[in-house]
């Protein structure tokens, strides 16, 4: 179970980051923007979850595209981004319940994944 949850976070983390390549930063913030849309419709978050989930989430699309635009294979880049992923996981945790992360993990993830397959393939 935990080996088919990790592979599910770094399937999105990919695609997530995969999107946001080479993006602008207006685009890169469409990103966050996109992601937080879909946790705020899934959760009833107080304005101050919003406000932190808004800031993690354009911290780590920041990041991402970051890492994506540096030299070298995608390959080479997955432990950094695996470790982008752990860290906000941890913001995530410190500030969603523990009743909303796990939800996360479980529903919204895959809802994720899907949605950004989508936006890749246009």
């Amino acid at each position: 179970m935990a080996r088919r949850n990790i592979i599910i976070a770094a399937g999105i983390l990919l695609l997530t980051t995969q999107f946001a390549l080479g993006q602008s930063p207006e685009k890169t913030k469409e990103l966050a923007a996109y992601q937080d849309k879909v946790l705020f419709e899934a959760f009833n978050l107080t304005e101050q979850q919003k406000e932190s989930v808004s800031a993690i989430n354009l911290k780590f699309t920041e990041k991402q595209s970051e890492l994506m635009g540096q030299e070298g294979s995608k390959f080479s880049k997955f432990g950094k981004m695996k470790q982008l992923k752990k860290e906000k996981n941890e913001a995530l945790k410190a500030i969603l319940s523990q009743e909303q992360f796990e939800a996360c993990e479980k529903d919204i993830a895959p809802r994720l994944r899907k949605e950004m397959r989508k936006k890749m393939s246009i």
